[in-house]
């Protein structure tokens, strides 16, 4: 199954780090823009403001238009599906608290150093997440039994070293491990995992929409089930 997103445009690299600046945030570098959340900001409270939510991406950042986003659903379905952002905003959502971290957060401090980006401690942040469960855009495409995997595919694309042509930044999820359901999961450890299913976001903090900093969260997209 394929979630996948179409970059058209990008937001301005030195524009987006001005306002990093602005907003506080410990800018790393413009291209492509990354930035933490000062340890200040971490300490003022547990939700953090869209402004002073840190900025990680591999590739330049899409220019997202809420009127063209469409979300792509494709691969082993029975009903190939585009939605529209209105189609998932009229759909039962959930709003939860949630954490992202950066697998690098702290890089400054490793022993011995390895390569990547130079995070201190605020490549981490807390918001308040509004979104279809992922599992309710499965069960309107209906998924083949043979499905094992979803595989999520932004609009944010580039180059990196030692590879040549441009790459798309993509992700996989067994859907096993999603938490809606399908897969092979026991019973057991569906249950377990029912509270923390995957959701398609379309707004974080109350009424706010997605800042897109973070690798294409919402674009223009493609949701793929496929086999392992």
């Amino acid at each position: 199954m394929l979630l996948s997103h179409r970059l058209r445009t990008t937001l301005d690299p030195e524009t987006v780090c001005q306002d990093a600046i602005d907003a506080g945030l410990v800018v790393h570098r413009a291209h492509p823009p990354n930035a933490e959340t000062s340890v200040p900001a971490l300490m003022g409270g547990v939700v953090m403001p869209n402004a002073r939510f840190y900025i990680r991406n591999h590739f330049q950042i899409p220019n997202l238009n809420a009127a063209d986003y469409r979300l792509a659903v494709g691969g082993l379905v029975r009903r190939k599906l585009i939605l529209s952002l209105r189609d998932l905003m009229q759909m039962p959502s959930q709003t939860f608290f949630a954490t992202l971290e950066c697998a690098g957060n702290g890089r400054t401090k490793f022993d011995p150093p390895i390569p990547g980006e130079k995070w201190a401690f605020g490549a981490v942040s807390t918001a308040e997440w509004t979104g279809v469960p992922l599992k309710a855009v499965l069960d309107r495409a209906g998924i083949e039994s043979s499905a094992r995997e979803a595989l999520f595919r932004g609009a944010d694309r580039g180059t990196v070293e030692d590879s040549s042509g441009t790459i798309r930044f993509e992700r996989s999820l067994r859907l096993d491990e999603a938490g809606c359901g399908y897969g092979r999961s026991s019973p057991n450890q569906t249950k377990a995992r029912k509270s923390s299913a995957a959701t398609s976001r379309f707004e974080v903090s109350p009424g706010q929409a997605w800042l897109r900093l973070n690798g294409s969260k919402s674009t223009r997209a493609a949701l793929g089930i496929r086999p392992t």
